[in-house]
């Protein structure tokens, strides 16, 4: 195997060194560098390329991540070895390899992450959506290098490319299946990125088509009312952002977003939200296309109906 790595084709060298990881992580370092090197090259042949992503997701998954964020050598209890000056014993020295290869492991992660987050910004869709792929189950089966994954998929909702972007929000709803309680984590990644400088509102609308999508619920281990909240204000700070543009695909999202996370909001937030939001949803009623318009008119009466009080504003409006 070892022959192969180094004289044979890249095919070859690809399937030798996956093996030699496979029997042996410490001994077989080099071989684990061959195939990020092969993972993140720009040039050449994208089929040798998607093929060691996948040797890589799957070595990293099955044989090389534990069930918890990795430490760098040190980070771990060196302490815990004994005196400098003294020997180590065969346990000691057991341990102290255990965690070098934790640290080389960690680093050679934190490489091929990188690799991805460049192939999803590639000029071949076929590429893009391995890398996205590949983000998106590695998210969901590991927790190390989780903020940079989340970061990389969330990105995608501004790729130019509608297939692309329409793909990163059925990943991310993938991930919320498999792990509900990540939902506060995921939508204060995509609130980050839905009011970054300059975003086009074509990336905005995907945004908001996710976060209209996520499944909310009353546990507060998945967010609860706090997280209903979190996405009203969310939208509503949004339409001060976009009211002035009358895009009505967004605001129409916006509307059916505000309507679904309303029942979930507790409580004593109901009163302070009508106070809050009913000049914007008035002003949109006046101003915005009909079908925007009507929405609005659904909305009003689904917050005010909440306090069984609907005013007479809101009759002259609808009239």
């Amino acid at each position: 195997l070892q022959q192969v790595r180094r004289a044979g084709t890249s095919a070859d060298k690809l399937a030798a060194a996956t093996l030699l990881v496979q029997e042996s992580a410490p001994g077989n370092i080099k071989a684990l560098d061959t195939l990020v090197t092969l993972a993140a090259k720009r040039g050449g042949g994208k089929e040798l390329v998607r093929q060691a992503l996948e040797a890589l997701q799957e070595l990293f998954t099955r044989f090389l991540l534990p069930d918890r964020k990795l430490r760098f050598l040190e980070q771990q209890p060196l302490a815990a070895l004994g005196p400098a000056s003294a020997p180590l014993g065969r346990d000691g020295e057991r341990r102290l390899l255990l965690w070098w290869t934790e640290d080389c492991v960690k680093r050679r992660y934190a490489q091929f992450v990188a690799a991805l987050e460049e192939h999803s910004k590639d000029n071949l869709e076929f590429l893009k959506e391995k890398a996205m792929r590949v983000m998106g189950e590695l998210l969901a089966a590991k927790p190390e290098c989780e903020a940079a994954l989340l970061s990389g998929l969330v990105n995608k909702l501004g790729d130019p490319s509608r297939q692309v972007a329409s793909k990163a929000v059925y990943l991310l709803m993938q991930l919320l299946g498999s792990h509900p309680v990540m939902k506060p984590v995921v939508v204060r990644e995509v609130e980050r990125f839905v009011f970054r400088p300059g975003l086009a509102d074509k990336a905005r609308y995907y945004a908001v088509v996710f976060l209209n999508q996520v499944p909310l619920s009353h546990r507060a281990s998945e967010g609860g009312d706090v997280l209903a909240k979190k996405l009203i204000d969310l939208y509503f700070t949004l339409f001060k952002l976009v009211a002035e543009e009358i895009d009505a695909r967004l605001l129409s999202g916006l509307i059916t977003g505000v309507r679904r996370a309303f029942p979930y909001v507790a409580p004593g937030d109901v009163e302070p939200l009508i106070e809050s939001s009913a000049s914007q949803l008035f002003r949109l009623v006046h101003t915005a296309p009909f079908t925007v318009a009507v929405q609005a008119l659904l909305l009003l009466h689904q917050l005010m109906s909440a306090r069984a009080a609907v005013s007479d504003r809101y009759y002259r409006a609808l009239y």
